[in-house]
């Protein structure tokens, strides 16, 4: 992986952006896609839908009243405890949903930490596009039944946004 190229995503990233949020953020990200060999416009297109680079709770069902509220630690637990061994609540920046998904997070420091949110769902995504293919890949990250073909349709387009965005610098 080299830095500069790295360096050069990250620069771009925040020019859009992305790390209005989250310090590191961008740069985070991009290491991350550089690392295992993953399209960094890719990755901007499901942060984009997920969360819009966010690092907050998802509106599923598990614990309704987290719905938008930020990611840490304690909130995190608290998730943990209201979900039990049922479904859980979509965390962090890549949402991410499935208790392997947020163990895998946990084992690399914390699901609510973002670095490990990210590098979880950046190889997440990669494994679903390189077994299904990139529009397929994009649904299976989404779920099943019209609202993930919705999401394959949008990200596809966001994808091609990012990447004429990370070409152009």
């Amino acid at each position: 992986m080299k830095i500069t190229r790295v360096i050069r995503a990250a620069r771009t990233l925040r020019k859009h952006g992305v790390s209005a949020h989250i310090r590191g953020n961008s740069y985070r990200l991009a290491r991350e896609c550089f690392r295992i060999g993953f399209p960094v416009s890719a990755a901007c297109a499901v942060a984009t839908l997920e969360t819009n680079f966010q690092n907050e709770f998802g509106h599923d069902p598990a614990a309704p009243d987290m719905h938008g509220a930020p990611v840490t630690r304690a909130s995190y637990r608290r998730m943990l405890a209201l979900a039990g061994r049922g479904p859980r609540q979509g965390c962090g920046q890549f949402q991410l949903t499935s208790a392997g998904l947020q163990d895998r997070a946990d084992q690399l420091g914390g699901c609510w930490r973002n670095s490990a949110n990210v590098r979880v769902g950046v190889e997440f995504l990669a494994q679903l596009r390189q077994e299904f293919g990139e529009r397929e890949g994009f649904r299976h990250f989404n779920g099943s039944g019209p609202a993930a073909e919705h999401y394959a349709d949008e990200a596809m387009a966001l994808e091609q946004r990012w990447h004429q965005l990370l070409v152009k610098g």
